[in-house]
């Protein structure tokens, strides 16, 4: 885990100048300032710890109790739910990925408080503090919560920081299939 200044009291603002950023196999990012490529990198080592979770030691340990080999049992904790809280519905209200997408073909920041406000009013506590989904794996945060909101990964929480992300998750087509499309 990449943890880098860490302060969640303070979320800084993004600075006007290029960066380049590294993924290693199992590198899940915590920074100051969280973006929609942090949570597509987490996602994706959320992913990547289920997987070996579920053939490294679920699987195995299944095949030495069929055959009767002794070991010690490890114990670990199933992180489905919280890929399902990112990648699915959970209860039949859209995650967080499903949500994004209902918002594609609106911009703005004002596109990305309703997101934000969507998710905390399905999993999370609404502004007046009472209880909605509770999601285990999702937490309103204590500040800024207009834009914001936390997800407990495997490794640890981290808050997110909304703004752009619905800009960020459109791809545009270029002119010539538009024109087709159109």
């Amino acid at each position: 885990m990449v943890c880098v200044g860490a302060q969640p009291h303070k979320l800084a603002q993004p600075r006007q100048m290029g960066f380049i950023s590294v993924l290693d196999i199992y590198g899940f990012e915590k920074f100051e300032w969280n973006t929609f490529e942090q949570l597509c990198i987490n996602y994706t080592n959320e992913k990547s710890q289920r997987y070996f979770n579920q053939h490294m030691l679920e699987v195995e340990q299944n095949d030495y109790a069929k055959e009767g080999i002794d070991w010690k049992h490890i114990d670990f904790e199933d992180n489905q739910e919280c890929l399902d809280l990112i990648e699915s519905k959970v209860n039949g209200k859209p995650g967080i990925f499903i949500s994004l997408d209902d918002n594609w073909r609106l911009k703005g920041e004002e596109t990305n408080k309703n997101f934000v406000s969507n998710l905390h009013n399905s999993f999370g506590r609404t502004s007046s503090g009472h209880s909605s989904g509770n999601n285990k794996f999702f937490v309103h945060p204590k500040m800024d919560a207009d834009l914001h909101f936390d997800i407990k990964h495997y490794v640890g929480e981290v808050i997110y920081d909304a703004s752009g992300f619905t800009d960020k998750n459109n791809e545009t087509l270029n002119d010539d299939m538009q024109e087709l499309i159109w």
